[in-house]
């Protein structure tokens, strides 16, 4: 049953603050709040705590999240949309195969970045009044952003969290990239920091970057009886000696150059469009959410945000409208999973629509000397768009298999995870526990679709 709340906020306008308008400007009073099923469980819960992704759309899903978690979250990081008049695709190749085989690619549409301008405003001010009543009064929001629509976007955070929120403009600085021939090239994003109120945390000890000494610097290079390099500064006032040592590093400044975005043959990359390395998140994440905090990504994409926060231990939410970032966020976490010890499972949950869509493919599993078998996957969208024959070894066609060995006829709780490296095949054949009920089966094909099936 859907519910309504009220939104508490006021618009922080008034004498000697701009206001901002657009054709068609609505406030935000209320919100539904739709409920979430649980559709699967990956891992155990600790200390009474699992992580959660959603599958819905983001102003649903926090409305939904208010019942639960308003006033809670410690931080918020959101990429959104740009406005850069742009689809984003993502390139698709056979797994397997031998060395100088050619493979097919195909290129697909991931997802279209084009807006009206004031549907663009309506858009993101309803999703930052939302965020703020989301945040605990100790949080803060991080949005990223570039030049495209950066001004309205401050203009936006001034309205919603107050001008005297505003912490940080940060320039994340990078390389790689297109070079401009007719302007200077464009290469670096603006990450706005807006504290929800001025009593905010903030460690500054754990983003310490390496700290350089600057040719023109006046403070000599010294070295302590242990070895340790170090510069010193006297204070002409207080006549008080301050020693800064190379190896402890020091706090960022406001732009960020040491980051640089990832190529195309990074380890990091799951094929998704726009991703963000760790180390950016992990930076934010550390500096602005509190050991066991919890961290919340309201456009995860590829899973960056969630990534960072299990790796650093923080707890987290996210959520997608794209039914394909929560296939490939669900696989990366697991293959993330697999290196940390005593990391809080987490739960799939959909939100908004009545059934999860499926796509139009055919699939063969039967047991066979103890063992389960998957004789034949047929994923029919995606052997039409790469031109492929029926025939085709369905292990090549094939991201993740999941089992269930107890399906209670609700929700998938996998207990085999087939996630092979980046060309390697699913193995297909799997040895049934003695104790075995109803077997689930999901299979998810390179687009990230998925379908079920239960073998009898």
């Amino acid at each position: 049953m859907k519910e309504q709340i009220f939104i508490s906020f006021k618009p922080q306008t008034g004498p000697g603050l701009p206001a901002f308008g657009w054709a068609g400007k609505r406030p935000l009073r209320s919100v539904v709040s739709p409920p979430a099923c649980l559709r699967e469980v990956y891992g155990p819960a600790r200390e009474g705590w699992r992580n959660r992704l959603y599958w819905g759309e983001n102003l649903q899903v926090m409305g939904h999240l208010l019942q639960t978690f308003r006033g809670k979250i410690d931080l918020i990081y959101l990429d959104p949309p740009f406005d850069s008049s742009a689809d984003y695709k993502r390139t698709i190749t056979l797994r397997g195969g031998t060395p100088g085989e050619e493979r097919a690619v195909l290129r697909e549409t991931q997802y279209g970045d084009t807006w009206i301008c004031e549907e663009y405003l309506q858009f993101m001010y309803e999703r930052l009044i939302l965020m703020r009543e989301l945040l605990s009064p100790r949080g803060s929001l991080y949005l990223h952003c570039d030049y495209r629509r950066s001004h309205y976007l401050r203009m936006l955070l001034d309205e919603v969290f107050g001008p005297g929120c505003f912490r940080n403009e940060i320039l994340w600085c990078y390389s790689i990239g297109g070079k401009g021939e007719r302007f200077f090239g464009r290469k670096h994003d603006s990450i706005f920091w807006y504290s929800k109120t001025q009593d905010y945390y903030f460690d500054g000890k754990s983003p310490h970057v390496a700290a350089r000494r600057k040719p023109n610097s006046h403070m000599k290079l010294q070295t302590d009886a242990a070895g340790r390099q170090y510069q010193e500064k006297r204070d002409r006032k207080s006549g008080k000696v301050y020693r800064y040592y190379i190896d402890e590093g020091k706090i960022p400044e406001d732009y960020w150059t040491d980051i640089e975005q990832l190529n195309r043959e990074d380890r990091e990359r799951v094929g998704y469009p726009t991703q963000k390395p760790e180390a950016l998140l992990k930076r934010i994440i550390a500096a602005s959410a509190p050991p066991g905090g919890l961290v919340f990504d309201p456009f995860m994409g590829s899973g960056t945000t969630q990534a960072a926060a299990m790796k650093l231990d923080r707890r987290f939410l996210g959520a997608d409208s794209n039914p394909g970032a929560v296939e490939t966020v669900t696989r990366r976490l697991l293959t993330a999973g697999r290196e940390l010890e005593g990391t809080p499972g987490f739960g799939v949950y959909q939100v908004g629509r009545s059934a999860p869509q499926r796509p139009a493919a055919g699939a063969e599993a039967v047991r066979a000397d103890g063992r389960l078998v998957i004789r034949a996957f047929r994923p029919a969208r995606l052997l039409e768009k790469l031109s492929l024959p029926r025939e085709t070894d369905w292990r090549r066609l094939v991201d993740s298999v999941m089992i269930d060995w107890h399906y209670d006829g609700a929700v998938l709780r996998p207990e085999t995870v087939d996630i092979p490296e980046k060309n390697a095949l699913v193995r297909g054949v799997y040895d049934i526990p003695e104790d075995c009920g109803t077997i689930r089966v999901k299979i998810t094909d390179l687009r990230s679709e998925s379908m079920e099936i239960e073998v009898p």
